[in-house]
């Protein structure tokens, strides 16, 4: 977790599901309806930052 981002301090939409790795949203932005995040538990800003068995 990372006190000083806003996905790992809040909810940052409705969630989906959620396990002890991630979480998934359905974030709130009007101009994207549908769009979903997913969002890993330890904090990782982007996919392509996760090790390659975990994307």
């Amino acid at each position: 977790m990372n006190a000083n981002c806003p996905l790992c301090t809040a909810d940052g939409g409705d969630l989906i599901w959620k396990n002890d790795v991630l979480r998934v949203i359905l974030a709130n932005e009007p101009d994207y309806p549908g769009f979903c995040r997913v969002i890993w538990n330890t904090h990782v800003a982007e996919m392509t930052n996760l090790a390659i068995a975990n994307r």
